[in-house]
């Protein structure tokens, strides 16, 4: 893969429980990268994300396939696949923060699947560490023009959350 990036868009926020970014993929690349550090308030820790269509609309349909490998410093591996999930479960943050990194794939074409892989870190107070990697399938043929992350129980927000995109050239 070629390593010349392209700073496409960033956000941020605080105190919030989703960030959309949006008119972010139509830039003609075939590949972006996503960067995201956050911090959570979250008692149960996890966050996700779900593409967001052409025209606007958050994808909050059955329509991501995943595998994603849970990596726990403090029990068992875990793995989470499914055909039908509503939205991608990425990773972890309670109260430590967490950094992911996300390549998309092919969001601009709308005869092809949008697909990715991303990897992240997170944990609690420092002493129980989270990684995962994952990947992901959008099975619906449609052009993606965004993304939006949230924290899996709805009552949780980020403390902060900054993401960042660039395009792959």
């Amino acid at each position: 893969m070629a390593t010349n990036l392209q700073f496409i868009k960033s956000s941020s926020a605080t105190n919030v429980t989703t960030l959309s970014v949006t008119d972010c993929f139509n830039q003609g690349y075939d590949v972006y990268k996503i960067t995201l550090n956050s911090e959570s308030n979250s008692t149960d820790g996890y966050f996700g994300f779900q593409l967001i269509d052409n025209s606007s609309s958050i994808i909050t349909g059955s329509e991501y396939d995943e595998a994603v490998l849970g990596m726990r410093s403090y029990n068992d591996y875990l793995e989470n696949r499914s055909a039908t999930a509503s939205m991608v479960s990425a990773g972890y943050d309670q109260d430590f923060g967490a950094t992911m990194v996300l390549y998309i794939y092919n969001p601009d074409d709308s005869s092809s699947f949008t697909f990715g892989n991303f990897q992240s870190g997170g944990g609690t107070s420092g002493t129980q560490l989270f990684g995962t990697k994952g990947i992901f399938v959008h099975h619906t043929a449609e052009i993606i023009s965004g993304i939006h992350f949230k924290m899996s129980a709805g009552s949780n927000d980020f403390n902060y959350i900054n993401v960042s995109v660039y395009g792959v050239k």
